[in-house]
């Protein structure tokens, strides 16, 4: 069974039109799919829709078999507390502006879950060394570097040992170089934790050595084929001696 379905999705906007236009979707456990589009071909809706923050005009989103719309606002902040977690890469302004470190940012969604202080700072260092922003704990978010507050943002939402992570954008740096260890990171993180990871963006270079990829555009699959063109890249070639 999918992790993660779309089954008929629509979704619009006022003074936007149609974003989202029958689209569908499938995600499997301990899958990577990127999904490439410009601006506005609705990538940011696709995962917002897949965290449960919004919901479809018509069809159905649903999480391990559950149809997310039939649960409360509480179950869904559940959700996103523990087994989906959405990767936003821009820090909010309010955290900006705040004198908390990097390590309190990253465990603070452990703490709304309940935990203790303790295990959250814990478990935030884990997370942070794990996608090599350790240097960065003493920090204050508005302190750090693009390629850092990705890798920040990254640490918030694998705190909480999700099974879906859902990643907005990642390649903010201009640092072409970092966009790479940044792009091998996520396929690092994804055989490594065994999570299922979506990954919006609308850099190309992004999407290399993706298993599946999708490309999207007004509102919809951009395929010759009704159910979406999966095109495979080739596996980055691997580093060593060998030729």
């Amino acid at each position: 069974m999918p992790l993660l379905s779309f089954e008929g999705v629509g979704k619009a906007y006022r003074g936007a039109g149609v974003v989202l236009d029958g689209f569908d979707l499938d995600v499997d456990p301990g899958e990577f799919v990127g999904v490439w589009g410009e601006r506005r071909s609705g990538k940011t809706t696709l995962l917002r829709l897949a965290a449960g923050v919004e919901a479809p005009d018509s069809g159905v989103v649903r999480y391990a078999g559950r149809d997310l719309a039939d649960l409360s606002e509480t179950g869904r902040s559940r959700l996103r507390l523990g087994e989906i977690a959405l990767a936003t890469i821009d820090a909010p302004s309010h955290v900006a502006a705040s004198a908390i470190t990097v390590a309190d940012h990253v465990g603070l969604p452990l703490v709304f879950g309940g935990r203790s202080q303790r295990e959250a700072a814990d478990a935030a260092h884990r997370s942070l060394h794990l996608v090599g922003a350790g240097d960065c704990m003493s920090a204050a978010p508005f302190e750090l570097r693009p390629g850092e507050g990705t890798r920040v943002a990254l640490a918030r939402a694998l705190v909480r040992e999700p099974r879906l992570l859902l990643v907005d954008e990642p390649a903010v740096t201009p640092d072409p170089t970092e966009r790479e260890e940044i792009r091998d990171l996520l396929h690092q993180l994804t055989r490594s934790l065994r999570v299922a990871m979506l990954v919006a963006s609308e850099e190309v270079s992004m999407m290399v050595g993706a298993p599946r990829i999708l490309s999207i555009g007004d509102g919809n699959v951009v395929s010759n084929e009704t159910t979406g063109t999966v095109i495979s890249f080739p596996a980055p070639a691997p580093t060593g001696d060998s030729p």
